[in-house]
């Protein structure tokens, strides 16, 4: 088995090569297609006709539907959360039929287990033991009872304890080795959870490339090609007015718990200021329409409880809203006018548990990766001009760095 990831640029034609390469591939390979979004897995059906893509439907029993398909040996194309439901049984079913894994963009393989105190500790004084790595190993086999969803998942194997009140959720590791090959296609893998989730399990991982011009010549290659210069700098248009942009000076301004302490308050002076400056730009500064608009802050279920986007939205943007964690999708290639109002940083507790395992990443290139990804569900993806307000200047400065590093021409100095 081998797992291959295929570290390009947005709009390099990752998914294009891809396609190609199923295409291409012997008849009796079996592929399992993993994308973000159901939308997006009709794209793979349409553009591998020949292959049949199944593609699971029926909601409630997509797990059951699924694991018929992997039985029936057909091609499958499904969603990231569909793939995280995969169990022991699905597991072996991958196995026995010799499947290669595609993923677009990297899955959740690393999460934050809800559960209190109470709960964890009982658990472990009297039903599970705490194993290498603060793996957990359920030892009460005939239990019954409240504590059910945690005992498959301890069996399961993808229950970490990391502390008295903390549980990591980790995907289990045999998933990934049931397969053939693994194709991961992404950008800056380096600084993702994913890279983080092999290095923890010391799972080697090999590179892969994009060769070619145009959808129809995408390739995947084991060296990277010559790389030109990007029009970025000149295509995507950073808002530089300081008025607007005082309220993120400091490092942490519009993090997570800034807004816990700021837009929770609807009555705090630095939540009404943020909702003031987006609306400004929105109607003042861009004279934008609401069907031009796409904005982001933190998604609402959260450990907080509150809806941080009832609480910042306003008229004239708040249906333009989209997950500052959100991934694949293709529904708002039509909006140029953005509103970034989070400065992002990765969960502190997962962090500090890859630490406790000697696996470190950059958080500040951990925050650019979430930030181009969604970005580039705008009109940029297509070539267009974008403006976007970014008020964290830690954030802002992020941008602007890797804006000039991608319009720089390196293609005389690479090839």
């Amino acid at each position: 088995m081998s797992i291959y990831v295929i570290d390009e640029i947005m709009g390099r034609g990752k998914t294009s090569a891809m396609i190609n390469y199923i295409n291409e591939s012997p008849p009796d390979t079996r592929f399992l297609f993993i994308t973000p979004l159901l939308s997006e897995t009709d794209r793979i059906a349409r553009n591998c006709s020949g292959r049949n893509f199944y593609q699971p439907e029926a909601e409630g029993g997509k797990l059951n539907h699924i694991k018929e398909a992997f039985a029936e040996h057909k091609n499958i194309a499904s969603t990231h959360a569909l793939f995280g439901m995969l169990d022991n049984e699905a597991i072996e079913l991958i196995r026995k039929a010799h499947y290669t894994l595609v993923i677009d963009e990297v899955p959740c393989t690393i999460s934050i287990t809800d559960i209190t105190y109470y709960d964890a500790n009982n658990i472990v004084k009297n039903y599970a033991d705490v194993g290498e790595k603060g793996r957990l190993i359920w030892t009460c086999d005939e239990y019954t009872g409240k504590y059910d969803i945690y005992k498959e998942a301890v069996q399961r194997g993808n229950i970490y304890r990391y502390s008295d009140m903390t549980w990591v959720s980790i995907m289990p590791l045999e998933l990934f080795l049931s397969f053939d090959d693994v194709y991961i296609m992404t950008y800056m893998f380096e600084h993702q959870i994913q890279r983080c989730y092999f290095d923890l399990h010391d799972i080697p991982y090999k590179r892969k490339y994009v060769a070619g011009t145009s959808p129809s010549t995408y390739s995947l290659a084991d060296s990277p090609s010559p790389i030109p210069r990007l029009p970025y700098k000149d295509l995507i248009h950073i808002c530089d007015n300081r008025k607007l942009n005082k309220i993120g000076e400091s490092t942490s301004a519009l993090s997570k718990n800034w807004h816990v302490t700021n837009v929770r308050d609807t009555s705090s002076p630095l939540g009404k200021r943020l909702r003031m400056n987006a609306y400004n730009y929105v109607r003042n500064v861009h004279a934008a329409k609401a069907a031009d608009v796409l904005w982001t802050t933190f998604k609402k279920d959260d450990r907080y409880g509150f809806d941080w986007q009832k609480l910042i939205a306003s008229k004239g943007y708040a249906s333009g809203f989209l997950s500052c964690n959100a991934k694949g999708t293709n529904d708002y290639r039509n909006r140029h006018t953005l509103l970034y109002l989070v400065n992002r940083y990765p969960n502190t507790c997962i962090r500090n548990f890859l630490s406790a395992h000697g696996i470190e990443f950059d958080q500040n290139m951990f925050a650019l990766s979430e930030m181009l990804q969604w970005i580039w569900r705008s009109a940029i993806r297509d070539g267009e001009e974008i403006w976007i307000y970014i008020p964290s200047r830690r954030m802002r400065e992020l941008l602007e760095k890797w804006l000039e590093e991608v319009s720089t021409d390196r293609s005389s100095e690479e090839s």
